[in-house]
């Protein structure tokens, strides 16, 4: 039987040592799947390879319009002040899984975090995120 479609996840280095040291693969044989199975399998598939997909949530295509609808500016004025600059409105104290996403995507997650401090430096052009 034909491969119609595989997606394959590799073990990489990084700085924290947290990419599990695992090869997953997943090899769809059917080439008329349909878009809503492409999508629940894609899920799947990102679920396995270590990205946070509660089991409630999964992939769907959504037009521009939706996505419009889905995130009004106005729906996060209350984040920023008159200069700009973001509001505090959320403690650290909270936050139990930190994600830091670079151009080649996902560069470091935890989503297990017991304590989490940021500290901002450097007139406000650094920002430090301390983990444990």
């Amino acid at each position: 039987m034909n491969k119609a479609y595989e997606f394959i996840s590799y073990p990489y280095e990084n700085l924290f040592g947290i990419s599990p040291k695992v090869t997953t693969a997943l090899t769809i044989y059917d080439q008329d799947i349909s878009r809503d199975e492409m999508l629940l399998q894609f899920t799947n598939f990102l679920r396995s390879a270590g990205y946070t997909i509660d089991s409630d949530q999964y992939l769907s295509i959504i037009s521009d319009e939706e996505l419009e609808d889905e995130y009004q500016e106005e729906d996060y004025e209350e984040l920023w002040d008159e200069e700009g600059k973001a509001v505090e409105n959320w403690s650290p104290s909270d936050v139990t899984r930190v994600e830091v996403i670079d151009a080649e995507g996902r560069a470091y997650v935890n989503t297990n975090a017991a304590y989490v401090v940021t500290d901002l430096q450097d007139d406000g052009r650094t920002l430090k995120v301390f983990v444990k």
